[in-house]
């Protein structure tokens, strides 16, 4: 019996060996296992962010080439415009230049277009009664005061006046109203007639045709290869500007009159 028990332990002791290896078998295999999974999800992770980092320098590579590309297509621009202005500044010395070898801007590049733009803008048929170019005349209330007039067509009822220069400043376009206002007292025989003033050279610039507009003095200008009135559907509706004597014109005289009288009997009183 002794034996047999013995014999029972031995298988025991055999059965529970095996089931040891076994298990450390099992064991080292899951270790190796778990080693794998780990330098595999490590290796994904480095893989991962190799990829994030390759998107991310992607990205900003993009932004850089749209920034560059910006900057050039703003330096593009600039250099355009500047290149249209300096183009612009050339044509126009060019047209002095030739104005100059002929004669005068006046005479050669203004007054040639007067009449047919006269005909186009003003509903004038006729053929001017009196065309004069440079026409000085003298102040009937001070003859002392003597003043040229660049251009005039004289018409049955309408009267062209134009004023030309070569460089356009603001001043020019404040002269030029005052002259208005005094024109009757130079020309008293063309009172009743309406008065239409233009105001020319070869380039001004949109700030100067809009102060012309609010003065109510249409403007002459290069428009491409052509003289034209660029102003003339802005300001054509407002009463204003087609000036008979007998309108705004008059009006702005007789108060300025009224309020000269008012100052001298403040004076005399």
């Amino acid at each position: 019996m002794f034996q047999k028990t013995e014999g029972k332990s031995l298988s025991l002791e055999a059965i529970l060996q095996n089931f040891i290896r076994h298990t450390d078998r099992c064991f080292l295999k899951t270790s190796n296992s778990l080693l794998d999974l780990k330098s595999s999800m490590q290796d994904f992770k480095e893989e991962l962010q190799a990829d994030r980092n390759c998107f991310q320098q992607s990205v900003q590579e993009t932004l850089e080439e749209m920034c560059l590309s910006r900057e050039h297509s703003i330096k593009e621009i600039q250099a355009f415009k500047e290149e249209m202005r300096a183009s612009r500044a050339e044509l126009n010395k060019k047209w002095e230049d030739l104005a100059q070898k002929r004669g005068s801007l006046v005479e050669d590049i203004m007054a040639p277009n007067i009449i047919p733009l006269s005909k186009k803008y003003f509903d004038i048929k006729e053929s001017p009664e009196d065309f004069a170019i440079r026409r000085k005349k003298k102040h009937t209330k001070d003859p002392s005061m003597r003043r040229e007039f660049d251009i005039m067509a004289v018409y049955k009822d309408k009267i062209i006046l134009n004023e030309t220069k070569s460089n356009y400043k603001q001043e020019h376009i404040d002269d030029f109203a005052n002259l208005l206002l005094d024109f009757f007292d130079f020309f008293p025989e063309y009172i009743g007639k309406e008065l239409i003033p233009i105001f020319a050279a070869l380039y001004i610039d949109k700030d100067g045709i809009k102060y012309a507009t609010q003065k109510g003095i249409y403007v002459m200008a290069s428009k491409g290869s052509i003289m034209d009135i660029l102003n003339f559907y802005e300001i054509s509706g407002q009463q204003f500007i087609r000036i008979p004597v007998t309108s705004v014109w008059k009006s702005t005289l007789s108060a300025k009159s009224s309020s000269e009288k008012a100052l001298h009997g403040e004076n005399k009183n």
